[in-house]
């Protein structure tokens, strides 16, 4: 929201929102992932830690692709509530998911690589601010693709189709899976 925030093009095209508005427009990413972090707890829970990711892959395409084709503050404001949407799903499953899967030893880095996106986000935020000498009026309708937080997510999109599901709570639980030992077995070997 910040890079949003410096373009002169974003401000002109939603007419400076300023005061309430604008906290509002601030605060609506984090309602929407309060809103999420229940549900996205229960789906990860009862039905495995990839599901929330699925369903934070579906929220984060409908906040770009309704950010980008925002035509006044309500559009936009909805955006905003599913990409915060989206950030619940992946920071709820997927540092439980590398945890699990991961070889025990490389569990604290795979973690601690998982954490540092806010490195991104600061180089993505002064990137904004360049971009809008090339693309001009459209830009602050290109920042969604290209700059979100979350895109990292969709780098490795792919190979989420591949992980497997880290089995430990949701699988274990029920009598038809059995014991998680055996799927990651097949990962790590026997212990």
């Amino acid at each position: 929201m910040n890079g949003l925030q410096a373009l002169n093009q974003w401000n002109d095209y939603f007419d400076r929102p300023a005061g309430a508005f604008l906290g509002f427009l601030n605060a609506i990413y984090w309602i929407g992932a309060g809103v999420m972090y229940p549900l996205a707890a229960v789906l990860c829970n009862k039905y495995g830690r990839k599901t929330p990711v699925y369903v934070g892959y579906v929220c984060l395409a409908l906040g770009a692709g309704l950010q980008t084709g925002a035509n006044n503050e309500g559009a936009f404001a909805a955006a905003r509530f599913f990409v915060g949407n989206a950030a619940a799903c992946f920071s709820t499953s997927v540092p439980l998911l590398i945890n699990e899967i991961a070889y025990p030893s490389h569990r604290g880095i795979c973690g601690a690589l998982y954490n540092c996106g806010w490195v991104s986000v600061s180089l993505r935020t002064f990137i904004s601010k360049s971009d809008a000498i090339l693309v001009r009026w459209w830009t602050h309708r290109c920042f969604p693709y290209l700059w979100y937080p979350q895109y990292g997510e969709l780098v490795v999109m792919e190979n989420s189709f591949a992980t497997p599901d880290s089995g430990s709570l949701p699988r274990a639980a029920r009598s038809d899976h059995g014991s998680p030992e055996p799927q990651m077995a097949c990962f790590h070997g026997p212990h």
